[in-house]
């Protein structure tokens, strides 16, 4: 198997049986350029968006709490429903990026707050003049979710943002700054919560990205590396990331093998279960706390960019049967109020 676990973490990781995450939850994700939905084990896979193309794909989903699914489309930030009706649109004001510079394009990541009310979008741009190296640089803002207010921030400077809890946002921003945390409508700037090398030491490190914390705040996923050496990591966390000031470094439980196509990891609310994109689709761990058991397995080929979510995997038909069923009980009750 590409991605086993390295057995020489293995000792780190607690003893315990194996927990599938709850039968309720779900994954949204892209496949042929479409934002699709399926149970965590990869069951039931239904399409949600019919406009993705080539030219216009969807990218970078999120789901809300109650399935309602944020993406990239083009230059704006589309919300839809779990019947793939559109719930809003807007397109991201531009941002400064570290060297000043405006950001502009199609965001290139979205994430929806667990309770649906903002959203972190991450712009980049290509900038360099006389005082600067030429580079990419990312910028992360922060909106309600249909764009209706933006919010003022003391300056982003990075991306793959997610959501700690609904007002606290993690982000990342590359050596020195690898995990950065805000507390939205906060004019203080972000702390780092911590670098690689404080886990692993100066001689061994590198840079993280891609992070995402569990809904409980007791396990942290991310992506470790870069190109050959990449992998997917995650971490026991010590003391509380949900509030207050900065926390020690969390633990390293385990580590997949290295393989270049590992990215945009996921995990589900308590912490047991972990999802990631690799080259022949999306895989799953569950029992995060055993390394050495049972290992990844790819449970939807072709897919990418998968986001976990406690919403259930309702199909489009499903859906539009309760709004039916819905609006069935209100005409009763309606004509049962004008007999009366």
């Amino acid at each position: 198997m590409r991605t086993h676990l390295l057995a020489g973490l293995a000792a780190l990781a607690a003893a315990g049986a194996v927990t599938a995450p709850a039968s309720a939850d779900s994954i949204v994700f892209i496949k042929d350029h479409n934002v699709w939905s399926a149970g965590v084990d990869g069951s039931s896979p239904h399409q949600i968006t019919r406009d993705g193309t080539a030219d216009a794909p969807y990218s970078s989903p999120s789901q809300d709490d109650r399935g309602t699914v944020a993406a990239a489309h083009g230059y704006a930030i589309d919300r839809v429903d779990r019947s793939g009706r559109r719930v809003s649109r807007f397109v991201p004001q531009n941002l400064k990026d570290s060297s000043g510079h405006s950001t502009a394009g199609a965001p290139a990541w979205v994430s929806l707050s667990p309770d649906g009310s903002k959203v972190a979008f991450t712009l980049t741009s290509l900038s360099c003049d006389l005082t600067i190296d030429c580079g990419a640089r990312a910028t992360t803002g922060v909106a309600a979710a249909d764009g209706s207010r933006v919010y003022d921030t003391p300056g982003l400077y990075g991306g793959w943002a997610s959501w700690i809890t609904n007002d606290r946002v993690l982000f990342h921003g590359g050596f020195l700054y690898q995990n950065q945390v805000w507390d939205v409508g906060s004019p203080a700037e972000p702390f780092d919560w911590f670098e690689d090398q404080d886990v692993y030491g100066h001689g061994s490190s590198t840079d993280l990205g891609d992070g995402e914390v569990s809904r409980n705040g007791a396990r942290y996923v991310a992506v470790r590396g870069y190109d050959a050496t990449t992998q997917i990591v995650w971490y026991r966390v010590e003391g509380s990331i949900q509030s207050g000031p900065k926390p020690p470094a969390p633990q390293p439980l385990c580590m997949t093998g290295q393989d270049p196509s590992l990215r945009d990891p996921t995990i589900n609310g308590d912490g047991t279960w972990a999802a990631w994109e690799e080259s022949t689709g999306i895989w799953a761990k569950p029992n995060l706390d055993a390394c050495d058991g049972p290992q990844p397995a790819l449970i939807l080929p072709g897919a990418a960019e998968p986001s976990w979510g406690p919403a259930a995997n309702t199909a489009p038909k499903q859906v539009e049967k309760k709004k039916a069923a819905r609006k069935k009980r209100k005409r009763g009750q309606a004509h049962g109020k004008r007999r009366a």
